[in-house]
């Protein structure tokens, strides 16, 4: 299943779902992440406040693959016949797995 996310909001709430609906408590997350409960709490409540490598973990931990895509208005080297936005996705999967590997060797 596909899910956009476009808001800290959405984020929030799609980051407690996927761990409820693994019925796993934030502890058991927090263990398997390699962090405390509380960051795990501060995670949920804001994510906003969490860096990108943990986002790529923790996501990798949740089973969930993840990609970007960025979006831009800006013309300046667009032919006038061109849309005006453009749109690249980066796929993530080789960041996951790095993430997976350094936490991995933590371990």
């Amino acid at each position: 299943m596909k899910t956009t996310i476009t808001s800290g909001q959405q984020l929030k709430a799609h980051i407690k779902s996927l761990r409820k609906r693994r019925n796993w408590t934030q502890q058991m997350l927090a263990t398997k992440m390699g962090l405390s409960q509380s960051r795990i709490v501060q995670i949920e409540r804001n994510p906003n406040l969490v860096s990108f490598d943990q986002l790529l973990l923790l996501f990798n931990i949740l089973g969930v693959s993840m990609s970007l895509e960025l979006n831009s208005d800006d013309q300046s080297n667009e032919s006038p016949d061109s849309t005006n936005k453009h749109s690249e996705t980066a796929d993530l999967q080789d960041a996951q797995n790095q993430a997976t590997e350094s936490k991995q060797a933590k371990w």
